[in-house]
């Protein structure tokens, strides 16, 4: 059975309060907080289905071919971003309006 909350009992070591707890971290040490980058991914990907409705999917996977056939791999890498949140983003426009049934 659990004790009731006591506050004058001490804390167990190694648990923090949230605020105190450092950010979270990936495999590679970086922090998982949004980048700038991922927020750009997120605003090209808004405005391609804002522009181009069902198509922007088309429009996104053009421009990473074009990337590709330059042999820019930065590139390609931030298109191929664009297209999964412009999928991303078109399947949460279908859903909208459906009922939980």
């Amino acid at each position: 059975m659990r004790r009731p909350f006591n506050p004058s009992r001490p804390r167990r070591a190694g648990r923090r309060p949230p605020h105190l707890t450092p950010p979270l971290r990936g495999r590679d040490g970086e922090s998982m907080a949004w980048s700038q980058t991922e927020r750009e991914v997120l605003s090209t990907a808004r405005q391609l289905v804002d522009q181009y409705g069902p198509e922007a999917t088309n429009m996104a996977q053009m421009r990473a071919a074009e990337f590709a056939a330059m042999g820019d791999p930065d590139g390609l890498a931030a298109w191929e971003a664009i297209v999964v949140a412009v999928e991303f983003l078109l399947a949460a426009r279908a859903g909208v309006g459906r009922g939980l049934h």
